[in-house]
């Protein structure tokens, strides 16, 4: 994902390949430096896999599945300037879900097992 002068990218093989696991990095492409933004330990509880959907301003939002397999999944906001990881919504339910920064809105897209799909918006907290 690029941002601005700031890529961001994970570094999928510590985890045989999968996409989306453990630690990001930020690549500043005018200072030329690296630095580790997003790791497992920096989250409340221990879970399956983790991304980054958007960044908006200093903000990257991360979208984290659940560790119990039920499809729930959790949208945090890591604020790049003071590193600090904060949970936004949750989504616990049965269904795959997609969340999306849109503006001022968090979109979250789903689909159950009986082929109903649906969309939930949600404003967005600071």
């Amino acid at each position: 994902m690029v941002s601005g002068n700031k890529i961001y990218y994970t570094d999928a093989s510590q985890d045989g390949g999968e996409y989306g696991y453990r630690n990001w990095y930020e690549y500043n492409m005018d200072t030329k430096k690296e630095r580790e933004i997003l790791r497992e330990d920096m989250f409340p509880y221990s879970g399956d896999s983790f991304y980054i959907e958007n960044c908006v301003g200093d903000n990257l939002y991360v979208v984290r599945s659940d560790s119990d397999g039920a499809g729930g999944q959790k949208m945090y906001r890591l604020n790049l300037k003071d590193n600090k990881l904060t949970f936004i919504r949750s989504r616990d339910t049965e269904y795959s879900d997609e969340w999306e920064v849109c503006g001022e809105y968090i979109v979250n897209r789903w689909e159950n097992d009986d082929g109903e799909t649906g969309v939930t918006i949600f404003p967005m907290e600071e």
